[in-house]
């Protein structure tokens, strides 16, 4: 009788034991619940699974593999398990990190990995594991950060994903300017990153209402953190080259044995593309054919002959970026696009950009315009900026003009347009160009043939399209705005209308159509 209760014993224990092995050994590699992450990037990436009730941020150069057939085949051969997350970065330093789910320990070996966090949330345990790559180490400031931010099983962790990505994203190729710039303004913001980032989109969507009182406080609020330094002031008056029909004949002499001119724009500030409108027929005169616009999406439907649209770029959309194109187009430019959504943005960039035209074309003579520091000649900080990147690999160096660097001091000079060269400023953070530019130039628009008033008692988007090849009072879908303004209750808007017949659309904050009508030259509304 005791031998076969010891021996019932024995096999219980090995029973058990052979059961916990088969469990570990059928350990999932991907985590049951992958399919329910979810990533919303914005100044940061932010991690979420509604499932497991989990939530943790990293940078916002980081880029997850969201296939579970992907992910299988990276962990292939690994002993790890329960892997409910995998990320890695775009740009230096190059690292990658697993995130797991109540892994079963017997089949883990963490020794490959230069970062470990074992913890428990919750009842759940959880590990992070990161480790450089390509030579690269995984800083640990980067890795606390990831980890110190994870949260489980509370309620309030979602309330910390801004949805103001999404919202740009929702009004990416929309002309409700006024229902963007609403819904962006009326978000809570949390934290400095976040503000900033709304700030910068408030600006561009007000930017597309032309010049406008909104517009102008939200600028100097923001523009109030920058210092004007009187060394810079001095220098602007006294040895800057003042007057609009004298730095565009300056700038024309400079371009003229020049194979690439790169200018610098800040993307919610109109008067950078209005310059550069005044410079195209002097420019395409001395032998330029391609246009490099930072902002387009693609290239190939304007080359072809096509109107811009509302899918054209996401800063295409304001009325003096269009005008630019339609310009453009006329003086018969050859259009580049060269952003990149993949890798170093800088590297990927010249290299782009050498390719669409240097790569098919030796003799090619090109202008950029190009978002605030990737003209940047020399280092910008810790970071090499596409300027560099292309004077460095091709042994082309182009002539840059920066219109963003003393953009904040435009109310410290009279005149319309100044140009100053880099050398003759001390600070070396302005020398990283050959040429500053303080612009100054008007973006609004003399009153003209048609005027409308604002009799509907609130502020409204007004809107101005060219109705050529429309079928209907809603053709206008799909179209960008030839003018746009806010409107405010009792304002009015004139100006000089083109040739051709126009549709006045009044939309109010919620995107409503308020009024639609065709537009009755000379007479006021």
């Amino acid at each position: 009788m005791y031998l076969k209760k010891r021996d019932r014993f024995f096999r219980s224990i090995l029973l058990a034991s052979l059961l916990a092995i088969l469990a570990t050994a059928c350990a999932p590699k991907v985590h049951p619940a992958f399919e329910s992450n979810k990533h919303i990037r914005g100044m940061k990436q932010h991690f979420l699974n509604e499932k497991l009730n989990v939530y943790h941020t990293t940078f916002g150069d980081v880029r997850y593999v969201t296939d579970r057939d992907s992910l299988e085949s990276q962990l292939e051969g690994l002993p790890l398990n329960k892997v409910l997350a995998y990320a890695r970065t775009e740009v230096p330093p190059i690292y990658e990190y697993y995130l797991l789910a109540g892994p079963k320990r017997g089949r883990l070996d963490l020794d490959a990995y230069d970062r470990v966090h074992d913890t428990v949330l919750r009842g759940r345990h959880w590990v992070f594991l990161g480790r450089g790559l390509e030579g690269d180490v995984f800083p640990q400031t980067d890795f606390q950060g990831i980890t110190g931010s994870i949260e489980a099983g509370g309620r309030d962790y979602l309330s910390r994903v801004s949805p103001l990505p999404e919202i740009v994203l929702k009004y990416g190729t929309s002309a409700s300017f006024l229902q963007a710039y609403s819904e962006i303004e009326a978000y809570p913001v949390k934290g400095e990153l976040e503000e900033d980032y709304q700030q910068q989109m408030e600006l561009t969507y007000l930017s597309m209402l032309g010049d406008n009182s909104w517009y102008r406080e939200v600028l100097e609020a923001r523009e109030a953190r920058y210092p004007r330094r009187a060394e810079v002031v001095d220098a602007l008056r006294e040895e800057g080259l003042s007057g609009k029909d004298e730095v565009l004949e300056e700038l024309l002499s400079r371009t003229k044995a020049e194979q690439v001119v790169m200018l610098s724009e800040n993307h919610f500030v109109p008067c950078h593309r209005i310059l550069l409108n005044e410079l195209l027929p002097g420019l395409r005169d001395q032998g330029f054919q391609y246009l490099a616009l930072e902002a387009l999406s693609q290239d190939s439907l304007l080359n072809a002959g096509a109107d811009p649209n509302l899918e054209t770029g996401f800063y295409t959309r304001e009325q003096h970026f269009y005008r630019l194109i339609r310009t453009a187009q006329a003086l018969g430019f050859e259009f580049v696009s060269y952003e990149t959504e993949h890798g170093d943005r800088e590297l990927g960039q010249a290299q782009n950009l050498y390719r669409k035209t240097f790569g098919k074309d030796p003799d090619a003579r090109v202008v950029v315009l190009a978002g605030l520091a990737h003209v940047y000649e020399s280092e910008g900080g810790s970071r090499t900026r596409m300027a560099q990147h292309f004077k460095t690999l091709f042994g082309i160096d182009p002539l840059t003009v920066s219109q963003t660097d003393l953009d904040h001091y435009r109310d410290e000079i009279d005149s319309k347009l100044v140009l100053i060269p880099s050398d003759s400023l001390e600070r070396k953070r302005f020398r990283r160009v050959d040429l500053q530019v303080v612009n100054r130039l008007d973006w609004g628009y003399p009153p003209g043939d048609f005027t409308f008033s604002n009799t509907y008692g609130r502020p409204l988007q007004m809107s101005l399209y060219e109705t050529a090849g429309w079928k209907s009072d809603y053709g206008y879908l799909g179209d960008i705005p030839e003018f746009s303004a806010l409107l405010m209750p009792g304002a009015s808007f004139s100006v000089e209308l083109p040739e051709g017949t126009y549709q006045v659309i009044l939309l109010d904050r919620e995107g409503k159509v308020v009024h639609n009508e065709p537009v009755q030259r000379g007479a006021e509304r």
